[in-house]
């Protein structure tokens, strides 16, 4: 009796690992780099404007501030409760080098990217960064 208990436990926990997500693990802190410029240098983003709105200071564009920044954008219809989704996926990627995000996470996070509709060369970059081994 007391095998068949553990062999059930065993069986139910690897079935819950089975069908868990597939968890991608992402360093939000690496600058985006353009292969367009000759130094390939980082994208730059201005973190600081004056009383002008001229940039006062600015940094490398990080993976994790464009992704956060990215669900951070306004979309006209969204539930309350995908604000908060987003707001909440959106705050710790901003610096996390370490994260680890499901499926679900990772294509939201690339379809909030292109909706920013940016430079395009840069949001490819972004988007092999997020998953390296999708088709491009």
């Amino acid at each position: 009796m007391k095998t068949l208990l553990i062999a059930c436990a065993f069986m139910a926990s690897t079935a819950a690992y089975a069908v868990g997500p597939n968890l991608h693990d992402v360093d939000f802190t690496q600058p985006i780099v353009s292969p367009m410029s000759d130094e390939h240098s980082a994208y730059r983003t201005c973190m600081e404007y004056d009383a002008n709105q001229a940039c006062r200071r600015d940094a490398p564009l990080t993976l994790g501030l464009l992704s956060a920044t990215a669900l951070a954008a306004p979309e006209p219809g969204l539930s309350s409760d995908e604000v908060v989704k987003r707001g909440t996926l959106a705050i710790p990627i901003r610096t996390d080098a370490h994260a680890q995000v499901t499926d679900e996470e990772l294509k939201l996070i690339k379809q909030r990217i292109v909706a920013l509709g940016r430079d395009l060369v840069m949001t490819t970059v972004a988007l092999r960064m997020l998953d390296p081994t999708a088709n491009p």
